[in-house]
């Protein structure tokens, strides 16, 4: 089994967001939201994230296939020597018309049309998905049964050594509840939630997975 996992999120990506309301190309969007590529700040950050995860020796390098973790595992493995391995199960989870409102761009397009105070945005977007009130999207439940399912395939996919993994941020915020056990605090608990170049380094003991360390590549001479 491995004896380690570095939980890597994937460096600042193109937004690209649609003006709300317009929903046609809110759709088209969504649609593309897979290909959205890294900025260049976002490629830069790649480079220093590849050398503040160099140390823990990863033998094993694992993508989502969406652009954005892609590129970033690219930039890592160019720098460790790995070929990256696609893995679908990493993708982000869908949130459907919802993702577009949550973003920092179009939050700001939806409050200047609608009389609602700013502080209440997240906490309703998020029980609209929680609540189940949205069509078109990956469930909590289905988000916490994929996590699981990676948890275990992750600890077996590389005897004796160090797994590193490129994902997204709501995907490895179920992911680390799954390994660490604190399954019932995902997706409540910000602390679980990486920001985007930033990395979690567990180590297992025994049966169970703790946080070594953290990290996150730095903006500095980007």
């Amino acid at each position: 089994m491995a004896d380690r996992l570095v939980l890597i999120r994937h460096c600042d990506e193109e937004p690209d967001l649609p003006a709300w309301p317009n929903l046609a190309r809110l759709h088209a969007w969504q649609r593309s939201e897979g290909q959205r590529p890294l900025t260049s700040r976002g490629r830069a950050r790649a480079r220093d994230l590849a050398e503040r995860v160099a140390p823990w020796h990863p033998t094993l390098l694992l993508t989502s296939p969406l652009e954005r973790a892609r590129a970033t595992a690219e930039t890592l493995g160019a720098h460790l020597r790995l070929t990256p391995r696609p893995d679908p199960s990493l993708a982000e989870i869908s949130f459907g018309l919802l993702r577009g409102f949550a973003e920092p761009r179009g939050l700001r397009a939806a409050l200047a049309r609608i009389p609602l105070p700013r502080p209440l945005w997240p906490p309703l977007l998020r029980w609209c998905w929680l609540a189940g009130l949205t069509t078109g999207v990956d469930t909590p439940s289905a988000a916490r049964q994929q996590a699981e399912d990676s948890a275990r395939r992750l600890a077996t996919a590389e005897p004796d050594g160090t797994v590193a993994v490129v994902a997204h941020g709501v995907t490895l915020l179920y992911l680390l509840a799954a390994l660490t056990d604190r399954r019932r605090a995902a997706p409540f608990r910000p602390s679980l939630l990486l920001r985007t170049g930033e990395y979690r380094v567990l180590g297992r003991h025994a049966d169970r997975w703790t946080v070594l360390a953290r990290g996150r590549a730095s903006a500095n001479n980007v």
